[in-house]
């Protein structure tokens, strides 16, 4: 390992719980860009890895707006985020 490499734990989808802080990498998929009720951009999309898939969201519309144009279904990234539960179902 190189000299200020950084190394990040794997996390898998189907161990997450609510209320913990994700940063791993995961593949993603079901990008969709939407709208908020004050009509802000937002992304949908899951993640994935050989354990599940898990919804999530970016409702920060800067991020959104470049998320939209930069990454496709089955792009390998590093994610970071919070687990939460909203209407009874996880989500990143």
């Amino acid at each position: 390992m190189g000299e200020g490499e950084i190394v990040l734990q794997k996390q898998w989808v189907k161990q997450l719980q609510a209320g913990e802080k994700v940063d791993s990498i995961f593949a993603l998929g079901d990008l969709s860009p939407s709208r908020t009720k004050n009509d802000a951009l937002y992304m949908r999309l899951k993640i994935y890895d050989r354990s599940g898939s898990m919804e999530a969201r970016i409702w920060d519309e800067e991020m959104a707006y470049l998320f939209k144009e930069q990454y496709t279904d089955g792009t390998i990234a590093a994610v970071a985020g919070t687990v939460e539960t909203y209407n009874g179902q996880l989500q990143l």
